[in-house]
């Protein structure tokens, strides 16, 4: 979903390598968002029950899988500083706007098409409202696009720096904490701000703990942050925006960070294939709510279905299909020359850095700083 790749890296003149955990990073975060949508699938689905375990879980997985991905991006956006406003807007173009207005598009005409299959009836009217009210999942783009923006601002303000950077990252966690408690305030611009703060703190933060991403005291931190993270989460509701909700996503963050650090670096082929789903988490973000509408109609048709089967070949499937897709689009846009994965709104990559399609990319595998 965002670009990873790492400028500084050890590689040949000209040629950009990915790194290996952010994409592993990228692929737990989408795991997580995909189980989830397909455990809330069943809460929608008549005659199906959503049992008290999948609420739990649904409660934990809430509490910090998309503040996840907005850490990520800003670390992924901290790679870029530096460079021009051109390159950045283009960037911002291909792989936010450009997938947000595609894919807008082809959820609302499904919906049209297939109104007995949504839980969400929608009308072609919907698009003319769209550039302020996202339609579903879709809200995450517009975030993001926004929370860019409002980085680059700084950037070139002179304010992107550590100091600078967190002052404005705090005080957006703070007004955004107090407009959690003013009745009447708009949810949506709570969660607006808070998010925008999420990807400050992962372009500014993140490259700080990065610098010691094996040191004891960071694992330390880390089994820390795990238990203050599990108590926050389990008295959250999986709605709940706040302080307390803000607190306990940065900690979650902090825990999958410094985990993904420890990992070996994904050269088998089950290693490739985990860090592929995060290097295809854009177009499995933007299709897998269609892939699992399919297999609850599917299941439904069939006369099979029941909560097992709709999570397990939801989730599975809700990872796998659009992933071939974005692979599909790869290979084309290599063969015919085309960037075909920019025109469906699939990101900004022209190879597979994992898995070939022609011509595939080297893998920064070892950027981690060993332990002093």
């Amino acid at each position: 979903m965002f670009d990873a790749i790492r400028r500084d890296a050890p590689l040949p003149a000209g040629a950009p390598g990915r790194l290996a955990w952010l994409d592993i990073a990228k692929a737990i975060a989408i795991a997580l968002v995909v189980f989830g949508h397909a455990s809330r699938s069943v809460e929608r689905t008549n005659g199906l029950v959503w049992s008290e375990g999948l609420q739990f879980a649904d409660q934990l997985i809430y509490s910090f899988h998309i503040p996840l991905f907005f850490v990520l991006a800003g670390y992924a956006a901290s790679l870029m500083a530096g460079r021009g406003f051109g390159a950045q807007a283009r960037g911002l173009f291909w792989g936010v706007a450009v997938p947000y207005v595609v894919w807008t598009v082809a959820w609302v005409g499904l919906k049209v098409a297939f109104p007995g299959s949504v839980n969400e009836a929608a009308s072609w009217g919907d698009l003319a409202t769209a550039l302020w009210r996202p339609l579903e999942h879709m809200w995450f783009l517009q975030h993001l696009l926004i929370a860019r923006l409002f980085w680059i601002g700084a950037e070139r303000a002179g304010a992107g720096g550590v100091a600078g950077g967190s002052a404005i990252v705090l005080a957006l966690f703070a007004v955004a904490s107090w407009m959690a408690t003013v009745d009447g305030e708009p949810k949506s611009m709570t969660a607006l701000l808070g998010n925008i703060a999420f990807v400050g703190a992962g372009a500014i933060w993140v490259p700080v703990l990065f610098k010691h991403a094996r040191e004891s005291w960071l694992i330390a931190a880390a089994v820390a942050a795990f238990a203050g993270w599990a108590i926050l989460a389990a008295q959250l509701g999986a709605d709940d925006i706040g302080l307390l909700s803000f607190m306990a996503a940065l900690l979650a963050s902090v825990v999958v960070l410094a985990a993904v650090w420890q990992m070996p670096s994904p050269v088998g082929r089950i290693g490739r294939t985990v860090a592929f789903v995060g290097e295809a988490s854009l177009a499995i973000y933007v299709i897998h709510s269609i892939v699992i509408a399919l297999v609850r109609a599917v299941l439904r048709t069939a006369n099979v279905l029941d909560e097992t089967l709709l999570i397990t070949l939801g989730t599975v499937l809700g990872l796998a299909v659009p992933a071939a897709i974005y692979w599909v689009a790869l290979a084309a846009s290599a063969r015919t020359g085309w960037p075909l994965v920019r025109f469906a709104g699939l990101g900004t990559a022209t190879r597979s850095y994992y898995f070939a399609t022609l011509r595939p990319g080297p893998v920064v595998a070892a950027a981690v700083p060993a332990q002093s």
